[in-house]
């Protein structure tokens, strides 16, 4: 490889280091609209193990994890993967924060799949809901974290 493309590689993975350095929401407490049951919990989806996640009973394809960061924090970088595993299942979803005790609406999605990163306008709240509007089946999320990016 020349030079010129491996400090560039070298730099763009800095970018990526900095980008996801602290998952706000990584050991902080979920709920959710719908659980399966014990094993299948919304903080399973924030618990930073993959072979966890969190699932609604068979007949449930709409729900939605509310995420409490435990205090008010910057976010504005959303990454969301499903169980794949059990196969892809989500086919929309949405975001919300709450605002000064509104819910605002942050962002809409399409699949989710193995991993979907989505980015959105700077908003401070301390609570992150997350809404799979459209499911195939009942959904399985292995993995919700929130970050702010550097430089938004």
């Amino acid at each position: 490889l020349h030079e010129n493309d491996v400090e560039s590689l070298l730099a763009f993975r800095r970018l990526l280091e900095e980008e996801f350095k602290s998952d706000l929401a990584l050991g902080k407490e979920a709920s959710s609209s719908h659980d399966r049951g014990k094993s299948y919990r919304a903080v399973n989806a924030i618990d930073g193990i993959p072979d966890t996640y969190w699932s609604t009973p068979d007949n449930v394809t709409t729900a939605s994890i509310t995420i409490d960061l435990g205090a008010e924090a910057e976010v504005n970088r959303i990454l969301i993967q499903e169980y794949i595993k059990l196969g892809q299942r989500v086919r929309s979803f949405s975001v919300e924060a709450d605002i000064q005790g509104e819910w605002k609406h942050i962002l809409d999605g399409t699949t989710i799949g193995y991993k979907v990163i989505r980015k959105f306008p700077l908003v401070k709240t301390s609570l992150i809901r997350v809404t799979f509007n459209d499911s195939k089946a009942c959904p399985v999320i292995s993995n919700i974290q929130i970050f702010k990016a550097p430089g938004n």
